[in-house]
């Protein structure tokens, strides 16, 4: 080695330790361009393409607003790329006036482990019928650089190409692209937000497992509102289970009327679930030691009274919580109440006003969809292994492997069935999923437009 090559291997090492680059071989790695704040490389072993940056800031509300500097991460390969966001030094700490300050402080410590690491997330743009989709799984870092100082896991599908979609570093934009997105935290709480509808998701549903409470799920669903317990003996109304977090507020109102109507079990049960209907109506389902009662109560144009419209009972079993074959049982209770008029006790008058609503009234369709669903999360939840096509397999334990399988996969093919599985496991058809996107693309384009004006460099360039 010449003393002109030594000086190149050298600041090639030192380059490389400034922006935090891992190597099993140095000369496995080419640097295409190199600037005071960011570097494009390559490693000509794997075929990955590197970048690394100083200048992606963490903008993202869940995340704390004065990490700066940030090391940003990223490689691509086979067309998913993969980041990695680093707090270099928050600062209370330290005050850096130029990049080479920073890559200097990079280089002495070491800031790609875990307890530097902001969040991670893993990107995939597909084109399916001409139109461009972007799958993302992210797992959060080190806990205390989160807001809520809780791990999480996520899945999510978004309209648009990520370089649409993507911003100044922060967290893809929750609402205005999605499709769907499933997030698990360390609490064993998950969120669903599922089909697109500009800044708003057009379902959500909210599971959360109360470790207080015999480790035992509560569901809780927005269309219809409802709630699912599988432990009949949790108490929804005391305030030590601050339920109105995990459910809808109307709804919790109203299972505390009825209650005091004496017209829900004060009795402990094995299983319970409630959901608001059409016209002030409400569905009670409750499981004793012998029978699941199934009742339906409606206060409209009842004085603010309710009225009990019917009531089923069903056998149960000794198990604590409902089983497969008793929802299914409730579902075929209410199937056969579908289409039947349940307001006969209205005066005439009243009803022909209301007639055209009334008879097309579908009370029990929605709570159907939703017993399904819930059955299927239980079926589900405890799975170990992440799988792209199950809507319950969260949290991502192993993201290197997750990663890894992601890169092996043809990825258009992948969102095309998961499409397929979400409308299949949900009930929900492609038109509600994806949703109408015109507003989305507005957004989008004024994306591209900022990142033009500032200069915005992209992680790989197309």
């Amino acid at each position: 080695m010449t003393l002109e090559e030594a000086k190149e291997w050298f600041e090639k090492e030192r380059t490389l330790k400034e922006f935090n680059i891992p190597y099993d071989n140095i000369d496995d790695i080419e640097i295409m361009e190199e600037k005071n704040s960011y570097i494009y490389a390559k490693n000509l072993k794997t075929g990955e393409l590197i970048f690394a940056s100083l200048d992606r800031i963490v903008l993202d509300k869940i995340y704390l607003e004065d990490l700066l500097p940030t090391l940003y991460a990223a490689t691509m390969k086979n067309n998913v790329v993969d980041e990695k966001f680093y707090c270099v030094a928050s600062h209370s700490n330290h005050s850096f006036k130029k990049a080479s300050d920073i890559r200097k402080y990079i280089s002495r410590n070491n800031i790609n482990d875990d307890e530097n690491l902001i969040f991670r997330r893993a990107y995939s743009d597909t084109n399916i019928d001409g139109k461009d989709y972007c799958l993302v799984i992210s797992n959060s870092g080190n806990k205390e650089y989160n807001h809520y100082k809780k791990a999480s896991s996520s899945i999510a599908l978004y309209h648009g190409h990520s370089n649409e979609i993507i911003g100044f570093g922060e967290s893809i934009e929750h609402t205005c692209c999605m499709i769907f997105k499933n997030t698990r935290y360390e609490d064993n709480m998950y969120n669903f937000m599922l089909g697109h509808e500009f800044t708003n998701a057009k379902e959500h549903r909210w599971v959360y497992k109360d470790n207080n409470t015999n480790n035992d799920y509560l569901y809780a669903c927005e269309k219809p509102s409802g709630v699912i317990l599988n432990d009949g003996s949790v108490d929804i109304l005391n305030d030590k289970f601050d339920s109105r977090n995990y459910f809808d507020y109307h709804l919790y109102h109203q299972i505390n009327k009825i209650n005091r109507e004496n017209l829900i079990s004060n009795q402990k049960l094995k299983a319970k679930a409630y959901f608001t209907l059409g016209y002030s109506s409400f569905l009670s389902i409750e499981k004793t030691n012998k029978k699941i009662k199934i009742k339906l109560l409606s206060d409209w144009q009842n004085d603010y009274v309710y009225k009990e419209l019917f009531n089923f009972n069903i056998p149960s079993s000794d198990e604590k919580g409902f089983n497969e074959e008793e929802i299914d049982m409730i579902i075929e209770v209410l199937k056969a109440q579908i289409g039947i008029n349940h307001f006969t006790y209205i005066n005439k008058q009243l009803y022909d006003n209301f007639k055209e609503i009334l008879d097309n009234l579908d009370l029990f369709t929605p709570v159907i969809r939703e017993l399904n669903n819930y059955k299927s999360f239980i079926k589900n939840v405890d799975k170990v292994d992440f799988n792209f096509l199950s809507p319950y397999s969260l949290p991502i334990e192993d993201f290197d492997k997750t990663v890894e399988v992601l890169r092996n996969t043809n990825t258009n093919k992948l969102v095309e069935e998961i499409i397929n599985t979400y409308i299949d496991k949900f009930d929900i058809s492609k038109e509600e999923l994806l949703g109408n996107d015109k507003e989305a693309k507005k957004w989008m384009q004024k994306t591209l437009e900022i990142k033009k004006q500032t200069k915005f460099k992209e992680p790989f360039r197309k």
